[in-house]
């Protein structure tokens, strides 16, 4: 049987969102010459490294009530609420993050930060949508001791978690690392956050590398975020 699911926070050896800025923005025009597409584009325009000094995991910057936060798995950070996270873009800037939001049960969480000037944060607002059984997404993040990668897949199933809820089961390359990646569908929607990954234990333990778990941002109490980051405003003036 496929075992529950394994963490991928650590290095391995060791809501709609439309771009901040418009297409013309310098950094996007950059990668449209590629020929990615405008989902893609700004899915790895938004996507940073979380670093807990530790290993990695990943992360997305995302503009939330014109705040700029980063989107993340819980155990990429596993800390409490006021600690501080290093935040990197693969440019090399590095920005300071402050746990805003968690939800270990869920692994969700969120760090309030600051805009980047090599990164553009995806607008985020909150969504209702599930995609279904077969829907394409896709997300960017870092993997192992990778540079940043964008892979596309397909919604396969759901999983219940404890809470009675609905977990995303995908078909979509993942690893160590990986985890904490904001995962887009089809309209450019980020619809859920990469937080484990499938394995097996018999006959022999393995990691099956393509099915990949998926916390859907349904899951995500937007009153309390809001909440906490006006509370951890507040206290920095």
């Amino acid at each position: 049987m496929v075992n529950h699911i394994v963490i991928i926070f650590s290095l391995f050896f060791s809501s709609t969102a439309t771009a901040d800025n418009d297409p013309q923005h310098p950094i996007l025009s950059e990668y449209s010459a590629t020929g990615l597409t405008q989902k893609e584009l700004i899915s790895r325009k938004a996507a940073v490294k979380v670093s807990d000094g530790k290993g990695h995991g990943s992360g997305s910057l995302v503009k939330f009530n014109d705040k700029y936060l980063v989107l993340t798995a819980y155990h990429v950070v596993d800390g409490k609420l006021g600690d501080r996270y290093d935040i990197n873009s693969p440019d090399g800037e590095t920005r300071s993050g402050i746990l805003v939001y968690k939800d270990e049960d869920r692994d969700i969480a969120f760090l309030l930060t600051h805009k980047f000037k090599t990164r553009i944060a995806a607008d985020y607002k909150p969504t209702q949508i599930i995609p279904n059984v077969g829907c394409d997404i896709l997300y960017s993040g870092f993997p192992s001791d990778y540079d940043l990668i964008t892979a596309k897949g397909k919604v396969m199933g759901y999983q219940k978690n404890s809470h009675g809820e609905n977990i995303i089961i995908a078909q979509i390359f993942g690893w160590f690392g990986s985890s904490g990646s904001a995962v887009y569908n089809e309209e450019g929607i980020v619809v859920g956050i990469i937080s484990g990954i499938g394995s097996e234990h018999k006959p022999m333990p393995s990691i099956l590398e393509n099915v990949i778990w998926i916390t859907p941002t349904i899951s995500i109490d937007h009153d309390i975020l809001s909440k906490n980051i006006k509370e951890f405003k507040r206290k920095k003036k």
